[in-house]
């Protein structure tokens, strides 16, 4: 029976295939800021470099299809060079866009010559059950002040022995993704719930005192860019939060799920909005999400601070049943605030 179609497929095709979907996702990339569409491709950086390096290797050593035939094999051995050098330049374009996260922009504060002090924010992830995971790692890590993000009453109820350890919050919780709620071992001088925007989804705004030093603490989570609306939902969102942590005094930090990642022009417009830093810079690739399917992750939950405070350690926690990895941030104040002290011990993350 004659075969009137036969589809060919062949691994070098594959590769092709391969590179130039990486391809278009990196050049896609470098117009995010003109459409919520593009800016979603911009999120995978790390993904496009090790894919278009993986295919210039690849494509380059291929044999061909006919490894057993020398007329193939001649002809293999002298295929263009351009397609190879092409991915390998797009691989090298997606690595300097990651390279700041590797980079130290300072030396390290001694740590004796400080007061620390930690920050850990999670997305429990509202359906999550494994409230367990969650006590258990935050007794072990003992933070200052703890967001919790995505909590609904029935979390609240759950982790209501946190208030032994940590009995100064702020909660309000809610039956869908976005609840939100602050827990410090410190007093709040003050603290309020605010809507940050036209979406109405709570944020925390709350001034707190660790050792006499009064210290703002900004929480939010703006909807996930999955339509134009919410696109633009989520941006005004986060103008607003950036607006709010200009307005305050230094020492601060702007923590949360913030729906975006750090090569992201929304996100950059939040760091020169507000003044503040990204704890990432410097310290490498921290994934938060997808907690469990690797090739995509990406740095969703993130912790900004003033220039004014010292980051001595920023990681990434365990998996603790939530889509999302909790972040813990180890911060620290000058011994003494003068102008000469400050000159003396520069901020790690530098601006």
């Amino acid at each position: 029976m004659p075969r009137f179609f036969e589809p060919k497929v062949s691994g070098t095709g594959l590769l092709h295939a391969a590179g130039t979907l990486a391809g278009l996702g990196s050049a896609a990339s470098f117009f995010a800021s003109h459409s919520w569409l593009l800016e979603l491709a911009c999120h995978f950086r790390l993904q496009y470099a090790l894919a278009l390096a993986a295919v210039a290797v690849l494509t380059r050593v291929s044999p061909g299809p006919n490894r057993n035939n020398a007329a193939a094999a001649v002809r293999s051995a002298h295929q263009p060079r351009w397609p190879s050098l092409a991915y390998a330049a797009l691989a090298l374009s997606n690595l300097a866009v990651l390279l700041p996260s590797f980079i130290p922009l300072a030396p390290r504060l001694p740590a004796a010559a400080s007061k620390q002090w930690r920050v850990v924010t999670v997305n429990v992830h509202t359906a999550n059950p494994r409230h367990d995971l969650l006590e258990a790692f935050l007794r072990r890590e003992n933070p200052d002040v703890i967001l919790l993000i995505e909590v609904d009453a029935r979390w609240l109820t759950q982790l209501e022995a946190l208030t032994n350890v940590w009995p100064h919050t702020i909660q309000t919780p809610r039956d869908d993704n976005f609840g939100i709620a602050l827990f410090s071992r410190h007093p709040f001088s003050q603290a309020r719930i605010l809507q940050l925007g036209e979406a109405g989804l709570p944020s925390i705004e709350a001034e707190l005192r660790i050792d006499t030093q009064p210290v703002w603490i900004f929480g939010t989570h703006p909807l996930p860019p999955s339509s134009a609306r919410n696109a633009r939902w989520r941006d005004v969102q986060l103008e607003h939060a950036a607006a709010h942590a200009a307005a305050r005094p230094d020492p601060k930090l702007l923590l949360g799920d913030l729906n975006t990642t750090p090569w992201s022009p929304v996100f950059r417009r939040l760091l020169a909005r507000s003044g503040l830093i990204d704890t990432l810079r410097g310290r490498g690739y921290q994934p938060t999400w997808p907690s469990l399917f690797f090739p995509l992750w990406i740095p969703l939950d993130h912790c900004l601070v003033s220039p004014d405070l010292t980051v001595l350690d920023r990681r990434v926690g365990p998996h603790l049943g939530s889509d999302h990895r909790p972040v813990i941030v180890d911060l620290a104040f000058p011994i003494d605030h003068s102008p000469l002290a400050m000159s003396l011990w520069p901020s790690t993350v530098g601006h």
